[in-house]
């Protein structure tokens, strides 16, 4: 699957370029780069979750993804999770995958505790208030509900200090719960896995 809208090329400080969705309401790039989302498809059909859950909705190009994957997995439901609609539901309506989303208004870390402590969720992409206790307050919510062998993923690991320190800290703590995979894109992807 290759999900494609306008691009814009982008140039990190080490010269690597990479393509990503043109954030077109921001004056600045939001949404995850193209081979992050192509990523996300490729993890959720390996791991084959039971259902997953996003923080940081935006325009949906991560979400339209994961939800793909479910979808050809036939398995799952995404639950999405932003303070405000940046326009998603016409990309999830465009790629043909809205009945596999249930979209949430509201501000996680409440909203993320509240749909993981009632719904069957084992996989989580992290992508929405980029500061470092707003991530290491999901870490922990994930934590307390997420059983051995769940996925936590989460996006700007290399881009933001304060979400690499917080992901660190969090795999430091509870030192010998979770393998940790980083993934050297633009932003940088973390993808840890419950193993106790």
């Amino acid at each position: 699957m290759k999900i494609i809208e306008k691009i814009r090329e982008l140039t990190n400080k080490d010269n690597k370029t990479w393509e990503q969705p043109i954030a077109r309401k921001f004056f600045r790039p939001m949404a995850v780069e193209i081979e992050t989302g192509q990523f996300l498809y490729g993890l959720v059909r390996a791991v084959k979750p039971t259902n997953a859950v996003e923080t940081g909705t935006f325009e949906g190009f991560s979400a339209v993804n994961i939800a793909q994957a479910l979808k050809d997995n036939k398995k799952g439901m995404l639950w999405t999770i932003d303070c405000q609609d940046y326009g998603a539901q016409k990309i999830f309506d465009n790629y043909k995958v809205k009945a596999w989303i249930n979209p949430v208004l509201g501000f996680s870390p409440a909203i993320l505790k509240e749909i993981v402590s009632r719904e069957d969720i084992d996989f989580a992409f992290l992508d929405g208030e980029h500061t470092g206790n707003a991530v290491l307050a999901e870490l922990e919510i994930l934590h307390e509900y997420f059983k051995a062998g769940s996925y936590i993923t989460g996006h700007d690991y290399i881009r933001y200090d304060e979400i690499k320190q917080a992901v660190d800290n969090f795999v430091s703590k509870h030192q010998g719960e979770y393998e940790k995979t980083i993934i050297t894109t633009f932003a940088g992807i973390f993808v840890l896995r419950k193993i106790h």
